[in-house]
């Protein structure tokens, strides 16, 4: 799943590596739902691309 954040902060599960505003991370569902519960991601739409026929 893909998250933006919208917050700069320091993960944790990532060796306290910053994540920067505007960064879009691809994370497990479990953990977007963590970083979105602390206000510190948004979910990214992923638009399917349509097939040309």
């Amino acid at each position: 799943m893909k998250v933006k954040v919208v917050h700069d902060f320091y993960d944790k599960e990532a060796d306290l590596e910053l994540r920067k505003k505007d960064t879009v991370l691809d994370v497990t569902k479990e953990r977007a739902a963590h970083l979105q519960g602390m206000g510190l991601v948004k979910p990214v739409e992923v638009k399917a691309k349509a097939e040309n026929a």
